[in-house]
């Protein structure tokens, strides 16, 4: 089209003008994928320092072949429009450079999301949760590069990403990227067990438990053999979790209980805390309101501690179900309301629509039954959107709630409020859910 060439003679027009450092830093530029930071930009296409590329980038930027916004958190991100990076892609591989620099652009975010990973668990846990997600388009170009290229540097990244996938609820592209990764042969043992439990968490989160059990298991064994004590006690804990979701509470406990000694023993707070919280849930299921206060009180207590706010959030929200449990709704009320806005800046969309559903509990057993209808469906379309949905001992009781509130209004009057909330956005959804004037 007209146009289009016209478009393409103005970034030629605007190269020409550039000196030759500036074009080279141009072409290089076109590896990344849509946003990126001064940092990674130095790093990456100006690794030996001599094209002087803040200069250069400010070239770019002047120039109109670059263009700058701000991020989540205020700092500056670069960008180029889809029709220049086209042409800078061009340059790039006609340079014959493209598979350095491609290079270079992996291993500088393989770096990040291994720095990252640590980080997941302690006080700087939202810093590096927004930082991931920004760089959600390198991330993704970087392990589609390994994969065909490093196959074992595309396990370390996707290994380092579990965990933020499964916190982000980002539960299909990580489930995708794992047994991607999975499906290459000759990995390294430890890291193979680690892609398998995560591939195995995750796909228990998505209902797929027989999927997730054949992974948990790949991944029990490997840890046995490799002697890795930590590893197995993590793939007990994730092998309890899903014996619970699938109402085998005593096969839970023995599980659970194994997962927690073994933490104790290695001195992992973290995944102490973890299997408590787990402990906690099987003991509501139970009505063991005590044993259950107990679990999720010590699991709170370390996750404060350790300043890991989703431990803490999540604990906060395993407490309001404690107190649903006990029909104590004016308390899971209040609990549900504290940590929904928390696990909405988490970035945990699971959680969101979970404690969105909780509060839709509250509103049916507290006579608000049009609210409960409402919410119910904003928290089941999104649950359906990120790939999960209710576990089989929860789904039960939640047809059975539903079906409470069909009865008091009707058919008609319960399939317009349901369908109200499944086109509400889940921010929509939760400030819907937090409205003042539905409170029990």
């Amino acid at each position: 089209p007209e146009r289009q060439r016209t478009l393409r003679g103005a970034i030629d027009w605007s190269h020409t003008l550039l000196s030759p450092e500036e074009q080279v830093l141009f072409a290089r530029l076109a590896v990344f994928a849509g946003t990126y930071s001064l940092e990674a930009a130095e790093a990456v296409c100006d690794p030996d320092g001599d094209l002087d590329a803040f200069q250069g980038l400010e070239s770019l930027l002047e120039k109109s072949l670059l263009r700058q916004e701000e991020g989540a958190r205020g700092d500056p991100r670069l960008l180029m429009l889809q029709t220049i990076q086209e042409y800078a892609r061009e340059r790039l591989e006609a340079s014959g450079e493209a598979g350095a620099v491609r290079g270079r652009h992996a291993d500088y975010f393989l770096t990040l999301a291994e720095t990252a990973e640590p980080n997941l668990t302690g006080p700087q846990q939202q810093e590096w949760l927004d930082r991931l997600e920004a760089e959600g388009g390198n991330l993704r170009a970087a392990l589609s590069w390994l994969l065909e290229s490093r196959s074992e540097s595309a396990a370390r990244l996707a290994s380092a990403l579990g965990r933020f996938w499964y916190t982000h609820s980002d539960l299909q592209e990580g489930s995708r990227w794992l047994e991607a990764v999975l499906a290459h042969d000759g990995l390294d043992l430890s890291l193979r067990a680690g892609l398998a439990r995560w591939a195995g968490v995750i796909a228990a989160e998505m209902c797929d438990y027989s999927r997730s059990r054949e992974r948990l298991e790949t991944s029990r064994s490997i840890f046995t053999e490799l002697g890795d004590l930590q590893g197995s006690a993590a793939v007990l804990n994730s092998l309890g979790v899903i014996e619970r979701e699938m109402g085998n509470a005593a096969r839970a406990l023995v599980l659970l209980r194994e997962s927690l000694a073994i933490k104790r023993e290695l001195g992992d707070r973290h995944g102490v805390s973890t299997t408590l919280g787990n402990l906690g849930v099987v003991a509501i299921d139970q009505g063991e309101w005590a044993s259950a206060r107990e679990y999720l009180e010590e699991s709170l207590t370390i996750d404060v501690e350790m300043g890991n706010a989703w431990g803490e959030v999540v604990s906060l929200h395993n407490l309001g179900g404690l107190a649903l449990a006990m029909d104590d709704y004016a308390e899971a009320d209040r609990m549900f309301r504290r940590v929904l806005p928390l696990l909405w800046e988490l970035g945990d969309k699971d959680s969101v629509s979970r404690c969105i559903g909780g509060l839709g509990i509250v509103a049916s057993a507290t006579g608000n039954h049009a609210w409960a209808a409402r919410l119910w469906g904003a928290a089941d379309t999104h649950w359906t959107a990120i790939g999960s949905t209710a576990s089989p001992v929860d789904a039960e009781e939640s047809r059975r709630q539903r079906d409470t509130v069909r009865s008091q209004l009707g058919e008609a009057v319960f399939g317009t409020e349901w369908r109200a909330g499944q086109t509400l956005s889940l921010e929509a959804a939760m400030a819907y859910a937090l409205a003042s004037e539905v409170k029990p």
